[in-house]
């Protein structure tokens, strides 16, 4: 039996993409020149970011933790829109239509920007994540301030007499059967 000669590797082989050398990371600070992209410290302090220094994908960080925020925030807002749990069932009692009206409305807005996020981590794509962080970084200071007012009525509603909602599960209300949970 004829021994057969190893036949050379394919230039677009497996073999040959790993012998070639990995091409340096570009950092955050790199990648924000590059892009026209916010200052690190300011995205870190608005989103919660590490430092950025260490990652492998920067860009790809910045949208994980966007999609990290906005997820939090839709959480909020669903709990004024469809409440399920008591607290939320008390807080809605008591806000005002314009206030719950708002939640709807920037619940819209958050939940367009968690799905692209997700539809982003699907990808490694610098110049895509980098036009979605400058595309976010443009509204999210309005959508915080939005939020916050629905947050601070929430809070506030604590503070006020129960609504009827609340009063009826307290049984203080004539003719109410207490929990109907």
């Amino acid at each position: 039996m004829a021994l057969s000669k190893k036949t050379p590797a394919r230039s677009g082989s497996l073999h040959n993409s790993q012998k070639q050398k990995k091409q340096p990371r570009e950092s955050y600070t790199a990648l924000a020149r590059r892009f026209g992209l916010p200052d690190e410290k300011l995205l870190a302090q608005t989103f919660d970011l590490m430092p950025l220094e260490k990652e492998d994908f920067p860009l790809r960080e910045v949208v994980k933790k966007i999609a990290d925020r906005f997820d939090w925030a839709a959480q909020i807002l669903e709990g004024v829109i469809q409440p399920e749990h008591l607290a939320g069932l008390t807080e809605v009692d008591t806000l005002a239509e314009g206030v719950r009206k708002d939640a709807h409305q920037l619940y819209r807005s958050v939940m367009f920007l968690l799905r692209e996020s997700q539809l982003q981590l699907l990808d490694v794509d610098e110049e895509r994540h980098a036009r979605f962080i400058k595309d976010v970084w443009g509204r999210y200071g309005e959508m915080r301030t939005r939020l916050e007012s629905i947050l601070t009525a929430m809070r506030d509603s604590w503070k006020g007499p129960a609504g009827t909602l609340a009063k009826k599960v307290a049984g203080q209300d004539r003719g109410s059967a207490g929990y109907f949970g």
